[in-house]
C-alpha cells in the first residue's frame, strides 16, 4: 500500500464498479451486456501500469468470467492480484441485504465466494474488508459476522439522513462498532460511513458520464487542467473538514462502471499527475490510486481513538417521508421460497457429507447450483423484492432449478441403505394442499429427515383424497391421526388447480437429530382423533369472530388479545409513494368490514374469513406450547394499493418497548419514535417505527413477567405502535413506483394476472419472560431447519427405518450450523452456541462438545480450526488492532477433542476423515 505523505492530505482514489447480481436486468443479462467487458478492460489496464488499482466484489460474476479465461489469462490475473493491483473486497457471492437475510445464509454465501478465491488465488485472495455500500440499512449481526470473518473494517454508504447529518457535525462517520454485547471485543469492527452517504464518484469526476475529461495539454484551446486541479483541491479540503485524520477516500465508480476502463483510468491518472505536481508550489494535497484496505491501514497507522456504536442502522430513510421499510415484506412468496430453498440445501449438504460418495464431484456439482443460487438470492435486490418483475421470476426459476438438482443428490444418499432409490418422490406444493404422489397412492412410506441438531417432535400434514387411512411408525405402532378438510379458501387459489386432495392427513412424528424416521400410510376404515392441548386455551368473540383471549394453562397466564388481519392504504400522493422499497401509508391501519368465524371443534382449528381475498386459520396442536396462524392473502384487489398486516392488540403493558431479531440471531431492543445515537424526528409515525423481522418479534410486561412472541417463516416488517400492540406486515401490492430506480410498481400479476396470493405461518407463544427465551430460541432454529419430507412406494421400500447421523446427544444450547463436503473428502463443520449472555440461567452458560465419535458415519482423524468463512486457519488471523480492541482465542483439549462454545460463539472446523 501507498500510505501517502505524512504532512499532507492524502486522497485515496478507489476505482470500483458496483455490479448488482440482478436488479433491472437478470444476472445473465448484466453479465453479457456489461460485466464481462468491465473485467476484460479493467484487467488490461492493470497489466499496462503497476500503479493502477481496482477492487472487485461480486464473486457470482467474477466466477463466471474466470471460467471463460484461458490458462495464460488466468496466470496474468493472478499476477495483478499478487501485486495488490486487483483486490477482492467482501468476497461473497453477492453483496447481501442486511434486513431480509438469515445469518446462516449470509455465512454460506460468503463461504462459497471465499472458497473460490482461496482455491484460485491462495493467501492473496483472502478478503480483508467488508463493503456493504448499497444495502438499505445495516444490521448489527452482519457486523459481528464480518468481524468473525477476520475483516479489518466495514465500509457503509446508505445510513439514515438524520444520522448522517449528526455524524458530519461531530466527525464520527468513522467509528468502532461493538456489534455483539455477548461476544464483546471479538465482534468489534472499525466502521466507515462514506462521505455524501453514497458510493458513487464525486460530482465532476465521472469521466464515463457527462463530466468533461481532463484536458491536460496547455497548448490546446480547451485546456482545463488548472480548473480541474483547483476543483479537486477545493473538494478534498471540504471533505477533510468532516474527518479526523490526514487521509480521505473517494470512491471512483458506481453501478456497472468501467465497461470501458480506459476512459476512467486515463483521466484519473492525468488528474493524479496534475494534482501532485502542485506540491512543488506548496500544495498539501497528495492523490493516489488506492483500495479500502490500504486506506484503512493508513488510518490504523495514524493511531487515533474513535467513538463507538452499539445499536444498528435500521430503518433507513434518505429524506423525510422516505422510510425504506416496505422491502422488509415486498414479494412475500419469493422471501418464503428462499427460506424453503435454504432448508433443502442444508439437508442436501448434510446427506452428501454423510454419504462420502465415490463420485464426489458429480454430487458436489448437483449441490453447487443451489449453493450459488442461494448466494444470488441474498443480494440486496433479490430477497428484498426490489427488482423488476421479470428478474424476480428469474430468481425464482434459479431456486426451482437448484432445488430439483439438490433432490437428485438426495437420491444418492448411501448411508443407511438409502442409496439407489431413484423412485423417491418430492412434493413442492404442499403449502397449497397439493401433492400428486399422496393423492394418487393410498399405500406409501413417508421419510422425514431432520437437519436440526436436536430430536424434533412435531405434526406434519399430507394432502390426501380419502379419510380412510391408517399411519404406522417405524415399529409398526398405529398412530393417532386426524383428517382436516381442505378449506374453501385453499380451493379458490389458482395454484390449487389440478389437485384432487380433499383432506389434510395430520399425525405426529418424532425424528432423530441429523437423521430420519419412516412412517407408513395404508388404507383403513378411518377414524378421527381430537386434538386438544394441555398448555393453551384460545377464546374467540362471538360478535366479532376474532381471537379475544390467550391463556397459558400451565403457567396460569391469561391476557386479552385481539388478533386480526388489517390493511393500510398505500400513499399515492406528492413525490414519495409506497413502492418496492418505501412503505408510506395513508393514515392508520383499517379493519375489514366483516369477519366470518368457523370453529372446527374436532380438529382444534378456527377458520376466519375477513373478505374474499384475506383469511386465516388459527390452529392448536396437542402438546404444543404455541399456536399457529396460517394466513392467506390475495389476490389483493386492483382498486388501491394495500399493505396487509397481522395485528395483535393485547393487555400487556409493554410501554414503548418491543424487541426484534437481527438476521435470526441477536435480539435488539426497539423503542418507539427513538434512535439511540441521535435526536430522531419521525416524519412517518407508522413506517418510521417499522423494523426488519427475520425470525421473531416480541413484547414484554416486566411487572407481570409476561412475554408474547410471534415467530415467522420468512422476512417481514414489524412494529409495536402502542402499548400491548404487535404488528407484522404479510403482503403488499402497490400501483405506483416509489421513484427509487425500479421504474415499475410492486404489482405481482400471479397466475391469472389478477394479482398474486401469498400464504405463510406465524407461531405465537405466551409465557413468562424467563421461560420464553428457551422456547423462541429453539423454535426459531426448528422453523429454519424444518424436517424435510420425501415419499416412497411401499412395494419398493428397502431401507433402515430410523437412523441418526449423530452418535451422541448435542447440548440443548448447541446447534450444528454447517455440515458439508469441502475438498477431497474433508468436511466443513460449524458449531454454534445460539444463546446470548445472561439470557437464560442454564442455557446461556458455555457448552462443551467433543468432536470424537460425534458423527455415526464419519471417522474423523484430525481437524483444524478455521475462521467463520473457512478460508484461513484461525491461528493465522492477524486483524488490525485499534486502541479499543482486545483479542482472545479459545483452545481445544488435544486429548479429548473437547470444544468449548461460549454464548453466541460460532466455531468452524475442517475435519480430516479416514480414507
Amino acid at each position: 500500500c501507498d500510505l501517502g505523505k505524512p504532512n499532507m492530505l492524502n486522497v485515496h482514489l478507489v476505482a470500483h464498479s458496483h455490479d448488482d447480481v440482478g436488479w433491472l436486468q437478470t444476472v445473465d443479462g448484466y453479465y453479457y451486456k456489461t460485466v464481462q467487458y468491465i473485467l476484460d478492460t479493467v484487467n488490461f489496464e492493470l497489466n499496462s501500469d503497476p500503479k493502477k488499482k481496482f477492487i472487485y466484489v461480486e464473486m457470482a460474476f467474477f466466477y463466471r468470467w474466470w471460467n471463460e479465461l484461458t490458462d495464460h489469462m488466468k496466470q496474468s490475473i493472478k499476477k495483478t492480484v499478487n501485486r495488490g493491483q486487483l483486490e477482492f473486497i467482501l468476497g461473497g457471492w453477492s453483496m447481501n441485504d442486511e434486513a431480509c437475510t438469515h445469518y446462516s445464509s449470509i455465512i454460506d454465501q460468503h463461504t462459497i465466494g471465499f472458497k473460490f478465491l482461496l482455491d484460485n488465488f491462495g493467501k492473496c485472495g483472502i478478503p480483508k474488508i467488508g463493503w456493504q455500500i448499497d444495502p438499505f440499512g445495516h444490521s448489527r449481526e452482519l457486523a459481528s459476522i464480518s468481524a468473525q470473518f477476520g475483516f479489518d473494517g466495514l465500509f457503509l454508504a446508505r445510513i439514515d439522513y438524520q444520522d448522517y447529518q449528526e455524524r458530519i457535525k461531530t466527525k464520527t462517520l468513522e467509528h468502532m462498532w461493538f456489534s455483539s454485547p455477548t461476544l464483546g471485543d471479538q465482534a468489534s469492527m472499525f466502521t466507515a460511513s462514506l462521505h455524501r452517504s453514497t458510493y458513487t464518484t464525486p460530482p465532476g469526476y465521472c469521466f464515463e458520464c457527462d463530466d468533461p475529461p481532463v484536458r491536460d495539454d496547455p497548448m490546446l484551446d480547451d485546456y482545463n487542467g488548472d480548473h480541474k486541479v483547483a476543483n479537486f483541491i477545493d473538494d478534498a479540503m471540504e471533505q477533510a473538514k468532516y474527518f479526523t485524520s490526514n487521509h480521505i477516500m473517494w470512491t471512483m465508480g458506481s453501478d456497472f462502471s468501467y465497461s470501458n476502463a480506459r476512459i476512467n483510468f486515463k483521466n484519473i491518472e492525468k488528474l493524479i499527475k496534475l494534482v501532485n505536481a502542485k506540491q512543488a508550489n506548496g500544495s498539501k494535497i497528495n492523490a493516489m490510486f488506492s483500495t479500502p484496505s490500504c486506506y484503512l491501514y493508513a488510518l490504523n497507522k495514524a493511531n487515533l481513538t474513535y467513538t463507538s456504536k452499539n445499536d444498528d442502522f435500521f430503518p433507513y430513510a434518505h429524506s423525510g417521508h422516505t422510510f425504506w421499510t416496505g422491502y422488509f415484506t415486498s414479494r412475500p412468496n419469493l422471501k418464503g421460497y428462499e427460506r424453503t430453498a435454504n432448508n433443502i440445501l442444508q439437508v442436501c449438504k448434510q446427506l452428501s457429507a454423510f454419504a462420502q460418495l465415490v463420485d464426489e464431484h458429480a454430487t458436489e456439482k448437483k449441490i453447487n447450483f443451489l449453493k450459488q443460487s442461494m448466494g444470488v438470492l441474498q443480494h440486496h435486490d433479490a430477497v428484498t423484492g426490489t427488482s423488476k418483475q421479470y428478474v424476480a421470476y428469474n430468481y425464482a426459476k434459479m431456486l426451482s432449478t437448484g432445488i430439483k438438482e439438490c433432490q437428485v443428490c438426495y437420491f444418492s444418499f448411501q448411508c443407511s441403505n438409502l442409496s439407489h432409490h431413484s423412485h423417491f418422490q418430492f412434493c413442492n406444493l404442499m403449502n397449497v394442499s397439493s401433492c400428486k404422489f399422496t393423492e394418487t397412492n393410498q399405500n406409501f412410506a413417508v421419510v422425514v429427515y431432520n437437519p436440526f441438531s436436536q430430536m424434533v417432535g412435531q405434526y406434519i400434514k399430507l394432502p390426501v383424497t380419502s379419510n380412510q387411512l391408517t399411519v404406522f411408525d417405524d415399529k409398526l405402532k398405529k398412530l393417532d391421526v386426524q383428517f382436516i378438510p381442505v378449506s374453501s379458501e385453499t380451493k379458490k387459489l389458482a395454484e390449487f388447480r389440478g389437485s384432487t386432495s380433499q383432506f389434510q392427513l395430520v399425525f405426529h412424528v418424532h425424528v432423530p437429530s441429523l437423521g430420519y424416521a419412516t412412517y407408513f400410510v395404508n388404507m383403513s376404515n378411518g377414524w378421527l382423533f381430537f386434538i386438544v392441548t394441555a398448555y393453551l386455551k384460545l377464546t374467540f368473540d362471538d360478535n366479532t369472530g376474532l381471537l379475544s383471549m390467550i391463556e397459558n394453562k400451565e403457567r396460569r397466564i391469561q391476557i386479552d388479545a385481539r388478533q386480526s388481519l388489517m390493511y393500510y392504504i398505500s400513499s399515492s400522493g406528492d413525490n414519495w409513494k409506497s413502492g418496492a422499497y418505501i412503505f408510506r401509508p395513508e393514515g392508520v391501519a383499517g379493519n375489514f368490514s366483516d369477519v366470518n368465524l368457523t370453529i372446527h371443534e374436532l380438529v382444534s382449528e378456527a377458520y376466519q374469513s375477513f373478505t374474499s381475498w384475506a383469511s386465516q386459520v388459527i390452529r392448536l396442536y396437542k402438546g404444543a406450547k404455541h399456536f399457529e396462524i396460517e394466513w392467506t392473502v390475495g389476490p389483493i384487489p386492483d382498486d388501491k394499493g394495500k399493505e396487509v398486516v397481522s395485528s395483535f392488540e393485547t393487555s400487556i403493558k409493554s410501554q414503548n418497548i418491543f424487541y426484534t431479531d437481527a438476521n435470526g440471531r441477536q435480539m435488539l431492543k426497539r423503542v418507539r419514535d427513538h434512535r439511540p445515537t441521535w435526536n430522531f424526528e419521525n416524519t412517518e409515525p407508522v413506517s418510521g417505527n417499522y423494523f426488519p423481522v427475520s425470525s421473531r418479534i416480541y413484547i414484554q410486561d416486566s411487572r407481570q413477567g409476561i412475554q408474547l412472541t410471534v415467530l415467522n417463516d420468512r422476512s417481514q416488517g414489524g412494529t409495536s405502535l402502542r402499548e400491548g400492540h404487535l404488528e407484522l406486515m404479510i403482503h403488499r401490492r402497490n400501483f405506483n413506483d416509489d421513484s427509487l430506480g425500479v421504474d415499475e410498481p410492486l404489482n405481482e400479476p400471479g397466475i391469472d394476472s389478477k394479482g398474486i396470493a401469498a400464504r405463510g405461518l406465524h407461531y405465537v407463544l405466551l409465557d413468562t419472560i424467563d421461560s420464553s427465551v428457551a422456547l423462541h430460541r429453539s423454535m426459531a432454529q426448528q422453523i429454519y431447519m424444518a424436517p424435510y419430507l420425501s415419499f416412497l412406494d411401499l412395494k419398493k421400500i428397502s431401507l433402515e427405518q430410523f437412523w441418526s447421523g449423530l452418535k451422541k446427544r448435542v447440548n440443548e444450547n448447541v446447534h450444528i450450523l454447517t455440515l458439508e463436503d469441502w475438498n477431497q473428502g474433508d468436511v466443513l463443520l460449524r458449531l454454534e452456541h445460539y444463546y446470548e449472555k445472561n439470557e437464560h440461567g442454564d442455557l446461556s452458560k458455555p457448552a462443551v462438545i467433543s468432536l470424537k465419535n460425534l458423527f455415526a458415519p464419519l471417522d474423523i482423524v484430525s481437524f483444524e480450526e478455521r475462521t467463520l468463512g473457512a478460508n484461513q486457519k484461525l491461528e493465522n488471523v492477524q486483524r488490525l488492532r485499534w486502541n479499543v480492541q482486545k483479542y482472545g482465542k479459545t483452545k481445544i483439549d488435544p486429548k479429548t477433542w473437547n470444544v468449548e462454545l461460549k454464548p453466541m460463539q460460532i466455531r468452524t472446523f475442517l475435519l480430516k476423515l479416514s480414507k
